[in-house]
């Protein structure tokens, strides 16, 4: 069966993210990509041996959009440079994208919106780098990421495995499936679970085989596997999927998951002996909505106030008990949610990781997010310009930044020790606002 590669994503974790921002994980978030071994059955001399499917999807939050009569339009490049194990670059890639939109609200990702590209690399066996770079051509800001592949010799081998590619989602209609591919390692909100897609390479004439999919945490150590699960197998390409449920206490962290091809009889375990072929990758467990931040709760409502009323933080805070102070504060999150027919919750992503952000990066007699520019950050986001200057006369250090708006907000740091106070104006009377 023909599986049809039908693009719509399943897009976790979409934030607008400032050019200031480290090369740290915060980038994590600003586009996403996956590259996944195949076997070259498209070229007509099948060489070289390998395809390698390159997905980026961006984010509309992660681009800078113009008005120009009634359109908002985006324009951005992205390099795909592969590299061999001795660094020397193989392969290289400009893929240049505009971006057009009639609703301003949709390119601040009220509807989650995202672009996306996809290509095929045709490479030999060996060990690569893939490595993306993304070019907001309005903005000026740059972001990277890598990963690294493995391509095998496909047709040495009686059966050999394709690289795994996590999808949210399969539907048959008419008799062919449509496949939705999850673009991001993260599974955690795949709440359903997940499914896997791999291809199986026939060589020796196999008419079916068992298979087994094994779960390891970051300390290589095995935690669950499924099920022995059987298919046919016997075309020379065989296109197969599995659902994957993670364990109900899965912790947040980074797994792997090994997928393996066993030779088919009856038994309950199987040993090394019965492995024919393996293929394995990483994911991540990592939970939007009660990750790190959120392991104390009455912090986080603290946290709220940039976004929140008096009486609406005294209704979270004088809950009878914990599970319905928990509960308040994730109907106050559904009430500010801007695509609320979605998983997602953009405001809840984008609020806390400004707040995550201000703790990092403007720390200084207190945390970031309570000092003067930790609130301005979180409730306006990145400022455009940044303007740096001092008085030779005095320790004073100032620091203007400057939104497109006209907004302007100057601090000055009179000790030396990054200690910024808000100037001009003297506070902030506005409320955090998705898309500011």
């Amino acid at each position: 069966m023909k599986f049809v590669l039908h693009i719509i994503f399943f897009l976790f974790l979409i934030l607008r993210l400032p050019a200031q921002i480290q090369q740290n994980d915060e980038q994590s978030q600003t586009f996403f990509f996956d590259a996944v071994c195949f076997k070259n059955i498209d070229t007509l001399e099948l060489s070289p041996e390998g395809r390698v499917d390159v997905i980026v999807l961006v984010p509309f939050q992660t681009l800078r959009f113009e008005k120009s009569n009634e359109t908002f339009t985006a324009r951005y490049e992205i390099y795909v440079d592969i590299f061999d194990s001795s660094g020397k670059k193989l392969q290289n890639d400009k893929i240049q994208k505009m971006l057009r939109e009639t609703d301003y609200m949709v390119t601040q990702g009220s509807s989650a919106g995202f672009d996306i590209v996809s290509r095929n690399y045709f490479i030999n066996a060996g060990n690569y780098e893939i490595r993306i770079n993304m070019i907001d051509l309005l903005s000026g800001k740059s972001f990277s990421k890598t990963r690294t592949i493995t391509i095998v010799k496909f047709n040495k081998y009686r059966i050999a495995l394709s690289g795994i590619m996590l999808l949210s989602t399969i539907e048959e209609r008419d008799g062919k499936f449509k496949i939705t591919p999850h673009v991001s390692d993260n599974v955690a909100m795949l709440n359903k679970g997940f499914f896997i897609f791999f291809e199986v390479y026939n060589n020796k004439n196999f008419d079916s085989l068992d298979f087994v999919y094994e779960l390891y945490d970051d300390k290589n150590e095995l935690i669950s596997k499924s099920e022995i699960f059987s298919n046919n197998v016997n075309q020379k390409v065989n296109q197969l999927y599995k659902k994957v449920k993670l364990p109900d206490n899965c912790r947040q962290g980074v797994y792997k998951i090994r997928l393996l091809a066993l030779t088919r009889y009856d038994r309950a375990e199987y040993t090394e002996d019965d492995i024919l072929a393996i293929t394995e990758r990483s994911i991540k467990f990592e939970k939007a909505m009660f990750g790190n931040m959120l392991d104390d709760l009455d912090k986080a409502i603290r946290c709220l106030r940039y976004i929140a009323v008096s009486s609406e933080m005294n209704l979270i805070e004088s809950a009878v008990n914990e599970e319905e102070k928990q509960k308040r504060f994730e109907e106050f999150w559904k009430d500010h949610d801007p695509t609320p027919n979605t998983e997602r919750n953009e405001a809840f992503d984008e609020y806390y990781t400004r707040i995550q952000y201000a703790n990092k990066n403007f720390k200084s007699y207190t945390e970031g997010w309570l000092t003067d520019m930790g609130m301005v950050y979180i409730v306006f986001g990145q400022p455009d310009y940044i303007d740096k200057s001092d008085t030779y006369s005095t320790r004073t250090l100032y620091v203007k930044w400057t939104y497109l708006n006209n907004r302007e907000f100057l601090f000055s740091d009179e000790t030396g020790m990054g200690d910024y106070r808000l100037v001009r104006p003297y506070t902030v009377t506005e409320k955090y606002k998705f898309g500011n």
